[in-house]
């Protein structure tokens, strides 16, 4: 029985010398996001437009939020949010969320109607995209991401906003968060 067992055991420790390794990836599940799990911190991303916005005294879920970097777009029309990740130390990965969130100005029944461009992954429910599912290894410079939307025609004016997020590793689980504005004209 113990010639078994170490034949087992061997047989075992020789298949996974053999085997290839997969890289471990972490998904946000439930309908969490990755700063459910990543601790917030700063100085890691960039969200930058021409415009700020300060809609604090007219929000109609009397959120305040400051000002805001604020992207204008027509019906119909293509937005490129650009994202710069300033610092993503060892791995990382890019979050656009809250899409699906009502309108703040006219209506909250309002809802942001799209189709989302190429380059990021479509994820959980509601819908959140990430630039990718297995981390992207951090090579020591600025890195862009262009998140791009198709605004539809038959979309509500108003605004909405967006929660654009950086997570990653090392040391520990960071993430930070950039809350902005989309203006639909």
């Amino acid at each position: 029985m113990r010639a078994l067992h170490r034949s087992l055991a061997f047989l075992a420790a020789a298949l996974a010398l053999l085997l290839p390794a997969r890289p471990a990836i972490a998904l946000p599940t439930f309908g969490q996001t990755c700063s459910n799990c990543h601790n917030a911190t700063t100085g890691r991303l960039s969200v930058t437009s021409t415009v700020k916005t300060n809609l604090d005294k007219t929000r109609l879920d009397k959120q305040k939020a400051g000002s805001l970097p604020t992207f204008t777009v027509l019906r119909g029309k293509k937005l490129t949010i650009p994202i710069v990740v300033l610092n993503g130390t060892s791995t990382y990965a890019v979050e656009v969320a809250n899409l699906s969130a009502g309108g703040l100005i006219k209506k909250r029944a309002n809802l942001l109607a799209y189709t989302p461009g190429a380059g990021f992954t479509v994820l959980g429910k509601p819908a959140y995209y990430v630039s990718s599912t297995g981390g992207t290894s951090w090579r020591g410079q600025r890195t862009t991401y262009n998140f791009t939307i198709t605004v539809k025609k038959n979309c509500p004016v108003d605004t909405y906003e967006l929660y654009v997020r950086v997570a990653g590793t090392g040391p520990g689980k960071w993430s930070q968060t950039q809350r902005i504005y989309v203006q639909v004209r």
